[in-house]
């Protein structure tokens, strides 16, 4: 909602994440704390906390919020063993995607192909053909 510029900070948008991590909670809670500290690689969450709000306040003051197509157009992003993974669990389901490399890292999506490319574009006259004339 930041790049929609529906909000400025992501604190203001109840339904993000962002407060949930800054403000852990007890009950009814999304996010798996002490796995995420460990995926992120800190000791402590309070440290992983301090990084997060650090890394979106840099974000935010960079501009570089811009949408990435690759998150929202693609199954998974991550790394060639991490989209493996997910691409071997659901290949039944996932007809027609592929796993693609990226600058950073790798996605499992559709590829790009032309419309033209299936349905050879011809000019004509789409009027009814109507032999009498009034």
């Amino acid at each position: 909602m930041v790049r929609t510029g529906t909000i400025d900070h992501p604190s203001q948008w109840i339904w993000c994440g962002y407060n949930e991590i800054q403000n852990p909670k007890r009950k009814n809670r999304l996010i798996n704390y002490e796995k995420l500290r460990e995926l992120a690689e800190f000791d402590f969450y309070e440290m992983f906390k301090i990084a997060h709000k650090s890394w979106v306040e840099a974000s935010l003051l960079s501009n570089k919020n811009k949408r990435k197509s690759r998150w929202s157009k693609s199954i998974a992003v991550g790394s060639e063993t991490f989209t493996k993974k997910v691409f071997a669990q659901l290949e039944p389901k996932i007809k027609g995607r592929k796993i693609f490399e990226m600058e950073e890292g790798f996605q499992i999506r559709e590829a790009i192909e032309s419309y033209n490319a299936f349905f050879g574009l011809k000019k004509c006259d789409i009027g009814p053909k109507n032999g009498l004339y009034f």
